[in-house]
């Protein structure tokens, strides 16, 4: 709102994105073409493997509904 080049980086674990209030950010940011970046870790500290919560391997693409670009970068082995 206030035209500058601010940016806002967001991170976030993968628990936090099966939360309503993450897809509510997404949304918001993405239609009003906010500059934020949403990192979300694989943290391997969830009570329940991811596996077992979420049907996708990669929690990138969940960006593809809000037409965000997405990208994926090498970290945790989580098992």
């Amino acid at each position: 709102m206030k035209k500058t080049d601010n940016v806002v980086v967001c991170f976030l674990g993968d628990g936090a994105s099966n939360e309503g209030a993450f897809h509510e950010s997404m949304n918001a940011a993405a239609i009003w073409n906010l500059p934020v970046i949403f990192a979300c870790e694989n943290n391997c500290t969830g009570f329940t493997h991811i596996s077992l919560v979420t049907k996708i391997k990669d929690l990138a693409i969940r960006a593809d509904a809000y037409g965000m670009p997405w990208e994926i970068v090498e970290g945790n082995e989580c098992h």
